[in-house]
């Protein structure tokens, strides 16, 4: 089992709380700061904020287990 990363313990204890503040309980999730291999971004260099779930147009993620995957993800596109 992999052990979490300390921003994947934050965003597991967060989560409950920033999304009792959304009706949809979709939360934009941003990553900042890395070069990424993104297919939508279309970028040559480094990223200063960029969508999780790699989509530009709608960055909100439906639920912790989504924002995880998306986070996980993320970290494999750097």
């Amino acid at each position: 089992m992999n052990t979490p990363t300390q921003y994947q313990k934050v965003l597991s204890s967060i989560w409950g709380i920033i999304s009792s503040y959304d009706a949809d309980k979709k939360i934009p999730a941003f990553g900042f700061g890395a070069k990424i291999n993104f297919p939508n971004l279309k970028t040559n260099g480094v990223c200063h904020s960029f969508p999780l779930n790699d989509n530009p147009t709608n960055p909100e993620i439906d639920g912790l287990n989504n924002l995880m995957n998306c986070y996980v993800n993320a970290l494999k596109n750097m």
